[in-house]
């Protein structure tokens, strides 16, 4: 039993030293666990330096062996290379003299359309019907009479526009037999109105000089472009006068054009009318 007294230094000699020795154990794990962490971390990399230093080396594991290095060229940027376009070869070929064709002159404007447009300038012309002389024909026509003298005409004036069943026109006649004229020898008028509306319809650039002629009476004949413009005086009958307008191929090339072009060769729109037509066939 503890009797009380007090102990002695010497008694308290062992105590201390195991107190020293917790100590020091404890400093020194503490120190080797961060030396420990210090070495083993960013890839073992302190401790391989120290054993190096020491003459020794550490293996790699095997996920740490070095991989192949592979060398690599670098990359250019490819060139944009322009679009190829391959044009055929018939279009350096010379033309073909068998192929050739023209141009050729076409209405913007049906018969029936013609027909009304000449009653709107003070012609009464007939409806756009079959020809009395030919079902295949159709035509409208107008016929008004300037002067008798009983029962014989003196002036007159006479036009016929003729096509087909389409409304295509192929041919205008007109006949003057003495007509009135102006103070200046001219066409007065009222005779020539219909020539001048016709003129602006067909839009025919080659054929503005015309309208200026046949006012003045003089002979003129017209042929280019699939086109026939004659205007002549009768020689067996002095003042009576023809005028004669049709669309008709004239060269080998006018026909190869016209019979290329024809309405009859192509499929027709739902709303196509024959004043339509012209636009891919018309010069002017």
């Amino acid at each position: 039993m503890d009797s009380g007294k007090p102990k002695t230094p010497i008694q308290q000699q062992p105590v201390r030293r195991r107190r020293r020795l917790v100590l020091v154990l404890m400093v020194f794990a503490s120190f080797a666990l961060i030396m420990g962490v210090v070495l083993l971390s960013n890839d073992m990399r302190h401790l391989r330096s120290l054993m190096r230093y020491f003459g020794h080396d550490l293996p790699m594991r095997q996920t740490e062996a070095k991989k192949p290095v592979v060398e690599t060229t670098p990359k250019t940027a490819r060139p944009i290379l322009a679009p190829t376009i391959k044009l055929p070869a018939h279009i350096f070929e010379e033309p073909k003299l068998a192929s050739m064709g023209a141009f050729i002159s076409g209405w913007r404007i049906s018969g029936p359309d013609l027909c009304d447009r000449l009653r709107r300038v003070g012609l009464d012309a007939t409806p756009w019907s079959t020809s009395q002389f030919n079902d295949k024909n159709f035509e409208c026509s107008f016929e008004h009479v300037y002067q008798k003298d009983g029962d014989v005409t003196v002036s007159s004036f006479f036009l016929v526009v003729r096509g087909d069943e389409q409304g295509r026109i192929t041919m205008i006649r007109a006949k003057f037999v003495k007509p009135p004229r102006d103070n200046a020898g001219r066409l007065a008028p009222a005779a020539f109105g219909f020539l001048d509306e016709l003129f602006v319809l067909s839009h025919w650039p080659d054929c503005g000089g015309a309208s200026t002629v046949v006012r003045s009476l003089k002979d003129i004949k017209i042929s280019c472009s699939g086109k026939v413009l004659d205007f002549t005086q009768e020689p067996m009958n002095p003042g009576s006068y023809n005028f004669f307008l049709s669309l008709k191929p004239d060269s080998v090339e006018e026909t190869r054009s016209a019979a290329y072009f024809t309405p009859d060769r192509w499929l027709k729109g739902p709303d196509a009318s024959p004043s339509d037509i012209p636009s891919v066939v018309t010069r002017g």
